[in-house]
């Protein structure tokens, strides 16, 4: 049986924040299902990495490219703040990494036309390298007539599990907070 350790629910549309909100504060009544309203912005290259905040002022939990915030007036849920573009790399590096390689991203292995729709989104959008005070980083954009909703989708499950505490490890899985690295399974001949 799969469980979801961390949902993360997109709440920037103005018109439903309130809606997943009130969602999210619902299913923290559900035991063992963990649910928060996520805020994916693009800070471009003159706004400051949230990787470069300050740890010791900035109240709440800072990760890669993540921030969690204590909880506000008027909200009674915890929220998550992602650098949407950042992200977006991270997540484009993975699926550029070959098969099998430290840090590769695949999907199961199936005809292409299975695929197809997780594709052309993952596509959607493109990056143009800019430089800022803070650095070179990527900007996306959304090409005209193209839906994007699974990379942002793929990027929340990206930022969801780094949360949790994954990180790339030195093979081509990422491991969760308080997982075990796989054992290298030893080689039996009979005969």
């Amino acid at each position: 049986e799969l469980t979801i350790d961390l949902g993360l629910v997109d709440a920037n549309w103005g018109e439903s924040t309130d809606a997943v909100y009130a969602a999210c504060r619902q299913a923290a009544k559900v035991p063992g299902l963990r649910v928060m309203p996520s805020h994916g912005t693009p800070f471009g290259p003159a706004k400051k990495p949230i990787s470069r905040w300050d740890r010791k002022h900035t109240k709440g939990r800072i990760g890669d490219e993540w921030h969690i915030p204590p909880l506000s007036r008027g909200r009674v849920v915890q929220h998550v703040l992602f650098d949407a573009g950042r992200r977006k790399s991270f997540l484009q590096r993975r699926l550029a990494t070959p098969l099998g390689d430290p840090g590769s991203l695949t999907f199961f292995r199936e005809h292409s036309y299975t695929h197809r729709l997780i594709a052309e989104h993952v596509t959607a959008e493109t990056a143009a390298r800019v430089t800022g005070p803070h650095g070179e980083m990527s900007v996306w954009t959304l090409t005209p007539n193209r839906d994007n909703h699974w990379l942002d989708c793929l990027s929340g499950c990206c930022t969801a599990e780094s949360i949790l505490g994954g990180q790339l490890s030195a093979g081509n899985v990422i491991l969760g907070a308080g997982q075990a690295a796989p054992r290298k399974r030893r080689t039996v001949r009979f005969g």
